[in-house]
């Protein structure tokens, strides 16, 4: 509605489906329309577009989350909200207990990127779905992720999705993050040659960034016919670089607590 607040459209764009169906969705919208954009909203970026006075690059990067393909919710923060947001009215705090003991159900699934890429991998393993991978990743050294780093990132995927096809993939200086450069790069992958796979491009240079740049570069990016994902820092996980939260905090929703 034409009404509606920027709050509403992004919290009526989160996708409400389970992660089988949503895989599905998300696999044949793309054989569909042979490009498509996937992007992760979590409490905390929610908080930007939430404030007073917003900048123009916050309410860029709220167009970028409205005008996505699948937006999908990250964490139980968000889930809370949206929560309060159904009802108008705050959560009590033995509600918040019975959630993360699993006595009852949110609203809003947790389709938190660090588990959700990988079972989007698998599925296209398991269907036996030709595909190839492209990963940008930014590398920082005041937080001792070397320019090398993505060479052993592509390893670490490459070992465990063994019927991908790699793209050789592409750093950028997370203080710069020169995006005519990122451009260049991709179309030198020729990817084209590929026009019948499944192309899954994964954008790791941290959001709000990632997500601008897929929306300024849509048009390019359709061309090369990816699936895109917003990814975040997916691949130090996944990698072995970051080390995520044992099993039982993550059953009681308290990995955000193992990571702050």
């Amino acid at each position: 509605m034409k009404n509606e607040s920027p709050q509403a459209k992004i919290l009526n764009k989160l996708s409400l489906s389970d992660r089988g169906h949503l895989i599905s969705s998300i696999i044949c919208h793309y054989q569909d329309q042979k490009w498509i954009v996937v992007h992760f909203l979590y409490f905390a970026s929610l908080l930007k577009i939430l404030r007073e006075n917003v900048p123009n690059s916050d309410r860029d990067y709220t167009q970028s989350l409205i005008s996505a393909d699948f937006l999908l919710p990250d964490g139980i923060a968000l889930a809370l909200y949206y929560e309060h947001y159904l009802r108008q009215s705050p959560i009590k705090w033995f509600e918040i207990l019975a959630f993360m003991i699993r006595f009852s159900h949110l609203a809003l699934p947790n389709h938190n990127g660090t588990d959700f890429i990988p079972s989007f991998l698998d599925a296209l393993e398991e269907r036996w779905i030709n595909y190839s991978i492209t990963l940008l990743s930014a590398y920082d050294t005041n937080i001792n992720k070397p320019k090398t780093a993505i060479q052993s990132e592509i390893e670490a995927l490459k070992q465990r999705w063994k019927k991908a096809k790699f793209v050789s993939g592409y750093n950028v200086a997370y203080q710069a993050r020169d995006n005519e450069s990122f451009r260049k790069e991709l179309w030198e992958q020729q990817t084209l040659q590929w026009e019948n796979d499944t192309n899954v491009l994964m954008v790791a240079t941290g959001s709000p960034h990632q997500e601008l740049w897929v929306e300024a570069n849509k048009e390019f990016l359709k061309k090369q016919w990816y699936a895109v994902f917003t990814v975040g820092g997916l691949i130090d996980f996944l990698s072995g670089r970051e080390k995520r939260a044992p099993h039982w905090m993550r059953n009681i929703k308290l990995e955000w607590l193992y990571r702050a």
